[in-house]
Order: structure tokens, then sequence, then C-alpha cells
């Protein structure tokens, strides 16, 4: 009497999170009596189906893009039957697009004025900073995509930019500047004058 052993998995593939455009490498362990056949599965495109040619203890995801994610398992065979893995699931962060940059604002002394920008992929967090000063610095609590700056003066005059703090990489808008206008100042007002009739007064 030979008595063969089953598929047993000692190993389940492991959940991963990778940012788009990186490798993904999924891998089981199993025993059992040899030989072992493999067959990776996934429900990446909404229900379970077969990867073409992952037929190894491991499966690799080249190239990764968030088409790919979701749950991988394989399935272990041999004479006596098969066993199924738990389902480890893919998580695909996106690279960070800035889908429209600031642009450069003029606006009167005394006035409020706003830069935007739009941002897409997974973000950690937003700065704005300035050269106003002399030198790239930190706008305290401008951490968001708007920066709305109010009652301007000659001092905020300068360059702006918004750095964002991104889960797979960082990224910076173009810097744009702001123009602050004078508002019109009277610095002497006309003079009381008198004079005879018939003479002319300035």
């Amino acid at each position: 009497l030979t008595v063969q052993d089953t598929v047993t998995i000692t190993d389940d593939p492991s959940s991963t999170t990778v940012c788009e455009g990186q490798d993904a490498t999924f891998s089981v362990t199993a025993n059992g009596e040899a030989p072992l056949d493999y067959q990776w599965y996934t429900d990446a495109s909404g229900s379970w189906s077969s990867i073409n040619g992952a037929t190894s203890d491991s499966y690799m995801v080249t190239d990764v893009s968030t088409s790919d994610a979701g749950d991988y398992r394989v399935e272990v065979s041999n004479s006596c039957g098969t066993k199924t893995s738990a389902a480890a699931p893919l998580t695909v962060n996106d690279t960070i697009e800035v889908e429209s940059q600031p642009v450069s604002q003029t606006g009167c002394e005394g006035s409020d004025i706003t830069f935007s920008a739009t941002v897409s992929g997974d973000v950690n967090g937003y700065q704005w900073e300035t050269d106003a000063g002399g030198s790239w610095s930190d706008i305290s609590g401008a951490t968001n995509t708007d920066l709305t700056l109010n009652d301007i003066s000659n001092s905020d005059e300068g360059s702006y930019r918004l750095k964002i703090d991104g889960v797979c990489a960082n990224k910076t808008t173009n810097a744009v500047t702001l123009t602050v206008q004078d508002t019109v100042t009277i610095t002497d007002d006309p003079s009381s004058t008198t004079v005879c009739e018939g003479q002319d007064a300035t």
C-alpha cells in the first residue's frame, strides 16, 4: 500500500502594496506528493479568472497599473487533489499628476487673491511656499490645493509654488508670481487760494 501525501499550503501569499509602474510578487509554499501543479488567479477584472502562464510557486505582476489592483490566489494540485490558498490583495498607489498648474496673479494692495492647483494621485499632504521673504519658505497653515492671501501688500510680492507629498514620490508645481499694484494715494491736497477779481488762481 502506497499512501501519497495530499497538498498542504504552509505559507499563503502575502498582501502587497506597490506604486504604479513597479513590480509586485506573490509566492506560496506548499507540500505534498510530487509533482505539484500551480495555477494563479485574480479578481482584478471583477470576477476570479486564471492568469495565463502563471503556473509556478510565485507570480510577478510587472509594471503594475491601477487595473491590476485586486485579490490574488493560487491553486496547488497533485494526484490527490487541489488546495486553494488564501487570497492576497494587491494595492496600487497612484503616482502624482498635476492636472492644472497655478497661474500668476496681479492684485491691488488691500485686495484678496487665490492660487489654485489640481492634483490627482495618492497624496499624503500639501504645502504652499513663497520666496517673498527673499528665500523659499513654507507658508503657515497653507496645506491644501488652494492658497488665498487676504489684504495683500507689497511685502507679499514674489513667487509661490505648491509642494506635494505623494505616497509614491513628491512633486512641486511651477512657480508663479504675485504682482501687487499700489493703490492711489494723494500726497498733497490742493491748497486754499485767495486772489483779487480778475487774477488767475492755480
